[in-house]
């Protein structure tokens, strides 16, 4: 059957399919060969995975955080304490220093977690943090001119995804996670 297909343009005969070489024939793969590549395998992946997680301590890599823009301002500070955030939510609405705000989620499949995040002298009320993401408003955790800082977040949970540039992860967190973060300052409300 596979002998009536042939290239398009092309006539063979079967003097000409009788005279090709051959395929070598497949050996099978000794076992010998498939243990070396499970091993390499499996310390590829293990580098891999001990790589990612020394890079998201908190002190070994630096996360940009992004300002709220003016245009989502009002909704961004209902996620906020209203006493606790109150000056900085009257500092954003009068365009003198931006608010931040930072994006919680736990991968699909996983319990819901309770966290809370400090930035500076905020602390923003127990969130209950789901597969569905939930962005929060916080204050920038420094002097808005200084465009350094670090966050804090705090809680019990199980895997949590924190969306900032680039996007964090931990695999447990029970207690405290500091994340450092950048902005760069730039004219609120400009």
């Amino acid at each position: 059957m596979a002998e009536q297909f042939q290239r398009a343009g092309e006539a063979s005969t079967s003097k000409e399919r009788d005279e090709r070489p051959a395929p070598p024939p497949i050996r099978p793969v000794g076992w010998r060969l498939l243990l070396l590549a499970a091993v390499g395998g499996l310390l590829t992946g293990a580098a891999a995975i001990a790589t990612m997680l020394a890079s998201h301590n908190g002190a070994a890599q630096t996360s940009t955080l992004q300002a709220v823009g003016a245009a989502e301002l009002n909704d961004a500070v209902v996620s906020m304490d209203q006493n606790a955030g109150k000056a900085a939510i009257d500092d954003a609405k009068s365009c003198k220093v931006p608010l931040a705000h930072v994006t919680l989620a736990v991968p699909a499949g996983n319990a819901p977690g309770s966290v809370k995040i400090h930035s500076g002298s905020y602390t923003t009320p127990s969130l209950r943090v789901t597969e569905s993401p939930v962005t929060i408003a916080i204050p920038f955790p420094t002097a808005y001119e200084t465009g350094q800082g670090v966050i804090t977040i705090e809680g019990m949970s199980g895997p949590i995804s924190v969306w900032l540039a680039p996007v964090w992860s931990t695999t447990t967190l029970a207690g405290t996670l500091p994340i450092n973060v950048k902005w760069i300052p730039n004219k609120p409300c400009g």
